[in-house]
C-alpha cells in the first residue's frame, strides 16, 4: 500500500510526499451525511503528479548494473553467436523477456549469464563455457519458467489509484 499527499494544490508546482496510513485516514474521514463536493480545478494537476511520482519512484537501471550486463551479453550471444547457439535460440529469447518486463531472475543467475563476455570474437572456450551456463539454467529454470511465472500473475490485481482531495466548506473553518 502505497499513499501519497498533495498537501498544498493551490502551489505552483504540487510537491508530493508519501504518508502513512495513520496519517492519511484524518485526512479522509467524513460523516455518511456529508454531502459531495465537486473537484476543483486544482485536482486533476495534483492527481499527475501523484501519478507521475509513482511512476519515478523505481530507479532506472545503470549502464553497468547487472541486469543491463546481462541483457548486453545475451543480446551480443545473439548477434555473434546465433548458429552455435541455435538450440538455445528461444530460451535466450525467454530470458531476455524476462529481463525486460518481468525482472525475476536472481543476482546469483544474472551474475551467471555475465560470467563468460559474449562481446566481440569469442573463442570456441568461451562459447562452450557459456553453452554450459546456458544448459544449467535451463535445466535449473525449466524451459517454461517464464510462462508459470505469467500464469501466476495473469490473475493478480492491477493498480487501484484511489484519489481524494479534502475540501473544507465554508461552515467548517
Amino acid at each position: 500500500l502505497f499513499i501519497h499527499s498533495v498537501s498544498d494544490t493551490a502551489g505552483e508546482k504540487p510537491l508530493v510526499q508519501p504518508l502513512l496510513l495513520e496519517e492519511a485516514l484524518p485526512l479522509v474521514c467524513c460523516r455518511p451525511e456529508t454531502p459531495r463536493k465537486p473537484l476543483s480545478p486544482r485536482f486533476w494537476p495534483a492527481y499527475e503528479a501523484v501519478k507521475a511520482y509513482r511512476e519515478e519512484t523505481p530507479t532506472p537501471p545503470r549502464e553497468q548494473s547487472l541486469p543491463v550486463k546481462a541483457e548486453n551479453n545475451l543480446r551480443s550471444a545473439l548477434e555473434s553467436c546465433a548458429a552455435e547457439l541455435e538450440e538455445y535460440l528461444p530460451f535466450i529469447q525467454t530470458l531476455l523477456r524476462d529481463l525486460k518486463e518481468y525482472q525475476t531472475l536472481p543476482k546469483y543467475t544474472l551474475r551467471r549469464l555475465t560470467r563468460v563476455e559474449m562481446h566481440g570474437k569469442v573463442s570456441k572456450g568461451q562459447l562452450a563455457r557459456f553453452r554450459a551456463e546456458l544448459e544449467a539454467l535451463r535445466r535449473f529454470l525449466g524451459d517454461d519458467y517464464l510462462e508459470r511465472i505469467e500464469s501466476r500473475v495473469k490473475d493478480m490485481g492491477s493498480e487501484i489509484i484511489i484519489a481524494v482531495e479534502n475540501i473544507k466548506g465554508a461552515s467548517q473553518g
